[in-house]
């Protein structure tokens, strides 16, 4: 995943398949796509999704149906938290805020980590937000869920390689969402090996699991110390 100097050309080859029509226009459909770079495998994604004819959709958002009013309602973004902390060098990328959520399970862990945020939807961005929105789209919730297992990880580096995402309902842009992170994953021994960091983080929105991700993520081991200094001597 790593870049150079130099230009690169990513290509996504995406296929379709278990396609179900209703008489209705709603559609059903699979989709697995593969990312290459240079023609070198970057990784792929399995996607289960509903497409929905326009009227039928306008019906289902109901007063939510039009994007650039619910863009206009959109909650300010609140304060980035650190750049650092999630893993990206500049603010305004940043899809965190510190949890103005707060309940009486807010908690936090190993070191003082916080385990809950407030999503930060800047709809200004040009890249998570190229076009107005009805709802918080999937790309926004997925990159908080990044972030937030970097955090989780702090202070050591992660590398999140592994995303399993089930989304229940849509995240609006005039409530609050937290975003939560559970304790360590430890029902499916098969995705804990060594250097992976399974981790389960959900959005909640007035009171609802808005979307449950797995994520798993590569994190070094810390370093053992030296003998000497694991017993509190000195060398000679």
């Amino acid at each position: 995943m790593a870049t150079g100097p130099d230009p690169s050309v990513v290509q996504l080859t995406i296929t379709h398949d278990d396609v179900v029509r209703r008489k209705s226009g709603v559609c059903r459909l699979t989709a697995r796509v593969r990312a290459t770079r240079n023609g070198l495998p970057l990784g792929t994604a399995h996607i289960g999704y509903t497409a929905y004819p326009p009227a039928l959709y306008d019906r289902l958002r109901g007063a939510r149906a039009d994007a650039r009013a619910a863009f206009a309602r959109a909650l300010p973004p609140g304060p980035a938290v650190d750049p650092a902390l999630v893993g990206r060098t500049d603010a305004r990328d940043v899809t965190l805020a510190p949890d103005s959520c707060a309940g009486p399970d807010t908690g936090a862990g190993p070191g003082g980590t916080p385990r809950r945020w407030t999503l930060r939807s800047d709809t200004s961005h040009r890249v998570l937000f190229d076009h107005p929105h009805d709802h918080v789209p999937g790309m926004v919730l997925l990159e908080a869920v990044i972030q937030a297992a970097h955090a989780d990880a702090a202070p050591r580096p992660a590398v999140p390689v592994e995303l399993d995402t089930v989304f229940h309902r849509y995240v609006e842009f005039d409530l609050p969402c937290a975003i939560v992170t559970d304790d360590p994953v430890t029902d499916d021994p098969g995705t804990d090996g060594p250097g992976r960091r399974p981790r389960r983080i959900s959005g909640v929105q007035d009171g609802q699991t808005a979307f449950t991700t797995l994520i798993t993520s590569i994190v070094p081991d810390r370093a053992p110390l030296p003998h000497a200094r694991r017993t509190g001597t000195v060398a000679g």
